[in-house]
């Protein structure tokens, strides 16, 4: 990945949801966060039934505004359920279900790296 702090948002296929569903979601949030000038890229991705893209954390409030994005983008589907953002070597995993819970944990990550 190119200059700054990047995170690494990776989508799960499976329990009745294939990969190129995963793809397009995450082609709509990448959408989402260039509406909001967060630059995003494409991540090498493994044959493990997961995709991803990464987003760059550059300038004031980024991280407020991934978490913003990512929670509008996350509570509006059903599917891919499950999300893993990465961050210099940290992970955290998010769902629809327990997103509203976890936004504070998920932002506190976001700054704290």
């Amino acid at each position: 990945m190119g200059e700054g702090r990047w995170v690494e948002v990776r989508a799960t296929a499976g329990h009745g949801v294939d990969e190129k569903k995963c793809v397009k979601a995450l082609q709509q949030l990448r959408k989402e966060f260039a509406g909001e000038e967060l630059p995003t890229q494409d991540v090498v991705e493994p044959s493990d039934g997961t995709v991803a893209i990464a987003v760059a954390l550059m300038g004031a409030g980024a991280e407020q505004t991934v978490v913003a994005v990512l929670g509008d983008w996350i509570r509006r589907r059903k599917n891919p359920g499950t999300v893993t953002l990465t961050l210099e070597g940290d992970s955290i995993e998010v769902d629809r279900p327990t997103f509203d819970d976890r936004e504070r944990e998920l932002a506190a990550f976001l700054t704290t790296h």
